[in-house]
């Protein structure tokens, strides 16, 4: 989850280094740690709202990427998960 100045950032970085696809995407309603629950609202301030980078790549060059960047993702959650590549020919 990230500040949303942070996103664009990542994601630039991504594509810099390689990474195969980088995404981001802004939850509806989310919550983190102590905080209240946040909704969004056509209104509102949606600040709050978790924000969310996906990258996708081989995990090697993902954990380059991320001791590369290890002080703009620290304090940041980072979940790594197995992805199957399938080749349909």
């Amino acid at each position: 989850m990230f500040p949303r100045s942070a996103y664009l950032h990542i994601i630039a970085e991504a594509k810099k280094d390689g990474i195969m696809k980088a995404s981001a995407f802004s939850t509806h309603t989310s919550y983190s740690k102590e905080d209240d629950i946040q909704s969004f609202s056509i209104e509102g301030d949606n600040s709050k709202l978790a924000m969310c980078v996906m990258l996708v790549d081989e995990k090697e060059k993902l954990k380059t990427f991320f001791y590369k960047h290890k002080d703009l993702l620290r304090s940041k959650i980072v979940i790594y998960k197995e992805v199957e590549f399938w080749d349909v020919d």
